[in-house]
């Protein structure tokens, strides 16, 4: 790809929302699904020798039932200690997804989803949770180029 890896953004679940921000200001989005090991690997692929990187992972904020919570703190846990531990992450921040949203200005999820598919009209709801950290933290915005990941 030629560009080094700024941030990478993690909307953890069975299918998780992947964003990576480049240094030339494009951001790729895709969905990685499969066993937290499987996502690992696929991330792994996607980081290819970008070996120093800052990670934005969504905190979980409200809760559903506690087998939900636990095989997402599981999940998000493995994801992020793996990635602390094989690569230079300068900087770890947690979002929540009320001030991900509150940062786009929205109030729902399908809010979120709308206001990215105006920069990328086949993102999906993972994809676009995932871009909203980024948006949180002031690193994306209106002028960033969106491509999906091949």
């Amino acid at each position: 790809m030629g560009n080094t890896i700024d941030w990478i953004a993690l909307d953890v679940a069975k299918s998780c929302g992947v964003a990576i921000l480049y240094s030339n200001g494009v951001v790729r989005v895709t969905t990685v699904v499969g066993s937290p090991q499987q996502q690992l690997d696929r991330l792994v692929e996607i980081i290819g020798d970008n070996n120093e990187f800052s990670l934005v992972i969504e905190t979980l904020t409200y809760f559903r039932n506690a087998k939900t919570i636990r095989s997402l703190l599981e999940r998000s846990g493995f994801l992020k200690y793996s990635l602390v531990n094989s690569y230079l992450i300068k900087k770890v921040e947690q979002v929540s997804a009320t001030d991900a949203r509150k940062a786009l200005r929205v109030k729902s999820k399908g809010e979120a989803l709308k206001f990215f598919r105006k920069y990328l009209p086949k993102i999906n709801n993972d994809e676009s949770d995932a871009l909203a950290l980024l948006w949180a933290l002031g690193v994306i915005n209106k002028k960033t180029i969106y491509e999906r990941l091949a």
